[in-house]
């Protein structure tokens, strides 16, 4: 279950983190996995953050990213 959204304003530091349930894979094929960098670099692309950090694997995926002020 997630967890409520914090307070957000500009320049926030998000650490955002998706796992797969009992270490189960998060991405089933190639597709889940390249639609999980496509809408990380749409943000990137249209201004709403930039990313400090990232780790994509087969179990879980991780992103420390800033929001655009």
């Amino acid at each position: 279950m997630a967890r409520p959204l914090s307070i957000q304003f500009g320049g926030a530091i998000y650490h955002v983190m998706a796992r797969g349930n009992g270490r189960h894979l998060l991405f089933h094929a190639d597709d889940d996995y390249q639609r999980m960098l496509s809408e990380a670099v749409k943000c990137l692309l249209d201004g709403l953050c930039s990313l400090h950090a990232d780790t994509l694997k087969d179990v879980f995926a991780q992103f420390r990213a800033v929001e655009a002020c």
